[in-house]
Formats: C-alpha cells, structure tokens, sequence
C-alpha cells in the first residue's frame, strides 16, 4: 500500500532550537598537532576545508599569510581520516603553504596551489592520483591559485597574477585539463572565488562580480549589489549549487589571504533579489546531500565584544532545508575553538576547528564527528518541519489541523526519546490523515503543480501528475524519480508528457522491478519550460509492503 503525502514550504521562520550535542560530539584528535605543535604554529592547524572523497575525509590547513602568526607555513601536510579503520592517515607534503579548498573536478580530488614555494613564473594545482598527489606546475604567472572550476568542458582558476608574465590575467581557462592555458580575463590583481549559477560560471574577487561571456569573464557589478542585499562589499565564498540555486557565504578579507564570513544568501538568478540567510550566528559553510542544504553557523556564547576578541565557549550550529526556504536547525553543541568547516560523510557530520589570529586556541585543528545514528533524530525533526505545513491545506478546519499537529508534535517526541517505531506510526498516521482530508494536494513554488484532482494513494500503485501552472511559453520537460531516505535514487519513472504536463505511475519497485522495502521514499519531479528551471517539487511517499493475510486485518 502507498500514502502519498505532499510537502509545501513557506516563509522564512526557523523552528524551535536544536538539540544540544555537546555530550554526543566526539573528538577524534589533532592530526596537525605535531607538525604545529604550539605557539604561533597554531595558527597553521587551521582547518580551511574537510572534503569528503573515496570514502575518506580530507583537511585542507597550513597558512599563506607573509607575516604571522605562523607565516609561511610551508610545505603544507595532506592529512586525511579513514573512518573504516577509525584513525588519521598522511599523504605526503607538497610544496605549497596552504591548502585551503578541496575540488572534485572530473571525478578526481583536486586543489589549487594557494601559495606555492617555487617562482612566480608559473602556478600550482594539485590531483590525487591512485593515493598520491602529483603536481601540475603549467599556470603562466600564478602566483596565488586561489580556485579551480569544471564548467563548460573548461576549467577555469581564479588566481593572484604576475604582471610581468605575459598572458597572466586574473582568471586563466583551459581546454586540456590544465596542460595549457590562456587568459580568460582581461584584468590584474587577485580574483579569490569561482562559482555557477544557472550553468554561468562567476567569478568573485575583494569586491566586484565577473561573469563568463564565453570569452572572458567581464565586471557586472560590486557584490553588494549583484550578490547581496546591500552593506558591506566582500568575496563569494563556500558556494554549493542545490536544486537549481546557489547558496554561498559573503566574507571579507581577514589577513592578506583568508577571509572571515558575514552573512549567507541564497541566489536563484543572477538578476533576482538575493536572499539572506535567516540564522544565527555567523555561517562558516555549506554541504548539501541530495535531500537537504546544510549551513553551519557560530557564535560566542559571551557576545560581548564579537569576534573582535573571539574567546570560546563557542556555539556550533548547523542549519538544515529542503527548499531554501524554510530552514530548520538540527544540532548545536558548544567547543572551546570555533568550528570553521564542516562535512559529510556516510551520513556522520565532521566539524574542522580552527581559530583567529587574535586567539590561537590550542584546540585548533581538532576533527569532531556526530555520527548519523545520533542525528537521525534530528534529521527526522527537519522531515516533519516540511510535513507540518499539512495543516495549511485543510482550508481552515481548525479540528483536524489540531489532530494533525498533534500527531506531529507526538512524531518529534517520540523520536528525541528514542523511540522510532512509535514514531514511524504516528508520522503514518499523519500521512493518511492528510490523504483522507486534503485529497492530497502539493504545490511548492510558483510554475509548478501536483495535480489535486488526479493523485490517489492506491493498493497497489501511486500515480499522479506534475502540471505547469505557469504563463511561460516554450516546450515542456519534465522528470520524475523516487529517492530512498539517503536521497539515492532508486528509479526515474516513466511519464507521459503533454504540452503543459508530465503524468507519472509507481507500483513499488526498483530499476530491477524488485519490490522496494518497506518506509518512506521521496518523489522529486523537476521540470523546465521554455529552456528555464522551474523549483523542483517533492512529495513523501510511504510504502508498507503486503504481507498474506493483511486483507482481513
């Protein structure tokens, strides 16, 4: 049997505060620690970045700045954590004072040369190679290579130029994997940040915005007023693509190299309003999955001061949504350092401490880990904040938008006291509830429709349709999947697509045609008309399997 329950998400508000972890979080050590054993040294533990790659987390530290605390701090150590075997590995030093960010380009782990040790006539990029990283030295006049970007069969780096190499400019493209190079930009100085948004790659510099014309990158325009909502001008940072938008941090210069954050937004067109992040404290960065965009965000518990004096205890919160919308906190926990990076990994949040320069903390460099048993629960609590919308969809029937949020409020209870089975029932019972009393109804964003009138839970199959609501003009396309609870995808329905429609059928198997296991599932149907996305729309989709005997219960 099959319970279709259709998620709607509205406004900006942020549900109550998150659960406290700080009991949970365990601290899985300092691998810098003995290359940076004290002092100043501190400073280089930094963890810039954690990626997850190959099963494995990676950290990117060291430091690039001329003067200190830790100038120079070369060469910087490859470190990474094996959560198999549960320990620290390295990977070798490369001839660079900082690795500041992880890229995966063309499925292989890649960072740019932040500051390599050798001349100023070319720059540094790095790749992982069967375990070991091989350096390729082929950028003309790098002398900082601050990104790298895969972007229309390019890749692109941002970089801070040598004037007096011929052809250096601040963004370099190249057509071969790096062999060769050529400007892509017709400017000097430093661009720090490369990023896309709606298949446009961008580039990002102190304070003005570049946007690729196929060419070259050109100046559009100062960040307040291209990518922010006025104020301070600042450099794009930690930007992750998630359905269809761009979700980035907006930091300014802290050092000669680093950055310190401002505030986070969420852009959906380059000429739309961009949209601040409606959270506490100040957003350090961003991972998504395929189900959620995270935002990790701190603050000092004592706000006296700021983070001009920025002594711990510190707060670390991390933000979750599955819409951009409406964001849901779903951990805190408190640490001596504050967090500076965060990452997952087979479902177990990683947070990278680090510190100012104003207070080297000797916790800096520590790697903590939440694993995914324990924040399950509150990743439920952020499925059941998209589910508690129902109630706006019973057109005011005060009775029964009660018994569904008390069914929900039972759902959260159930879950923080550990109790999953009675939980999974009463979030059963709010599914079926909605079904019988809304006639099961989604709409997420404007443009784009869950029919009303034709999606009915059945015995044996689900079937409904997506339906274009919008004024647009141009052909319509449309795709369906189904998602397990870990967002892989399961199948991609058939549909049959009209002009303004995509209708859709699933009976409960796999791409094999092999029954799916009983829980919950999620339908992700994305659609474009006239050759522009519009928001994605999700539904919940319940799924108990048939066993004999069932019809005469």
């Amino acid at each position: 049997m099959f319970v279709v329950l259709f998620a709607v998400f509205h406004g900006d508000g942020l549900a109550s505060e998150a659960p406290d972890f700080s009991k949970e979080v365990k601290r899985l050590g300092i691998p810098l620690e003995k290359k940076y054993p004290g002092g100043d040294l501190i400073y280089a533990r930094n963890i810039w970045d954690l990626q997850a790659f190959d099963g494995k987390l990676f950290i990117g530290s060291g430091n690039s700045n001329n003067e200190g605390p830790a100038p120079n701090a070369a060469p910087v150590e490859v470190w990474g954590f094996d959560p198999k075997k549960g320990r620290f590995f390295s990977e070798g030093e490369l001839p660079d004072c900082q690795l500041s960010v992880f890229r995966i380009i063309e499925g292989n782990l890649t960072s740019p040369g932040h500051d390599p040790t050798e001349s100023w006539e070319l720059g540094n990029f790095y790749i992982r190679e069967n375990r070991f990283w091989k350096k390729y030295r082929t950028v003309p006049g790098a002398i900082h290579v601050y990104d790298l970007l895969y972007s229309q069969e390019t890749l692109f780096a941002a970089i801070g130029a040598n004037r007096e190499v011929e052809g250096s400019r601040t963004i370099m493209a190249s057509s071969d994997g790096g062999a060769t190079w050529r400007s892509a930009s017709k400017s000097f100085g430093r661009v720090y940040g490369l990023f896309e948004l709606n298949g446009v790659p961008y580039g990002s510099d102190r304070r003005n915005i570049l946007q690729y014309d196929g060419e070259f990158f050109q100046w559009i325009g100062r960040t307040r007023d291209v990518f922010s909502d006025g104020g301070r001008e600042g450099r794009v940072h930690r930007a992750v693509n998630f359905k269809g938008a761009l979700v980035y941090v907006l930091g300014a210069n802290s050092s000669d190299h680093q950055w310190f954050p401002l505030r986070g937004y969420v852009a959906r067109s380059i000429s739309g309003k961009k949209k601040r992040l409606p959270l506490s404290g100040l957003p350090f960065d961003v991972v998504a999955s395929s189900e959620f965009c995270f935002v990790m965000t701190c603050e000092r518990v004592d706000s006296r001061g700021g983070w001009e004096t920025p002594k711990g205890p510190f707060l670390v919160r991390v933000y979750g949504s599955a819409d951009l919308e409406t964001w849901t906190p779903v951990l805190r926990f408190r640490t001596e350092a504050f967090a500076r990076s965060f990452e997952l990994l087979d479902h177990d949040f990683y947070f990278g401490l680090g510190c100012h320069v104003r207070e080297l903390h000797p916790d800096s460099g520590a790697v903590l880990r939440l694993n995914s048993k324990t924040v399950e629960p509150s990743l439920q609590r952020l499925r059941v904040s998209e589910m508690a919308v129902v109630a706006d969809l019973i057109g005011g029937n005060d009775e029964k938008s009660g018994q569904i949020s008390s069914l929900l409020e039972e759902g959260v209870l159930q879950l923080e006291a550990g109790d999953s089975g009675k939980a999974r029932r009463s979030f059963k019972s709010v599914s079926s509830k909605a079904i019988s009393l809304v006639g099961v109804r989604g709409e997420e964003s404007p443009g784009l429709t869950l029919s009303r009138s034709v999606v009915v839970p059945l015995r044996d199959v689900c079937e409904g349709a997506v339906v274009a609501s919008s004024s647009r003009k141009g052909p319509f396309k449309a795709t369906v999947e189904i998602l397990d609870r870990q967002g892989k995808r399961v199948l991609i329905l058939p549909t049959d697509v009209t002009q303004d429609q995509v209708r859709f059928r699933w009976n409960g198997t796999d791409e094999d045609g092999d029954p799916v296991p009983s829980g919950e599932y999620f339908l992700l149907a994305r659609a474009s008309m006239g050759g522009r996305a519009m928001f994605p729309v999700r539904a919940i989709v319940w799924v108990e399997a048939s066993h004999p005997g069932d019809d005469e219960k």
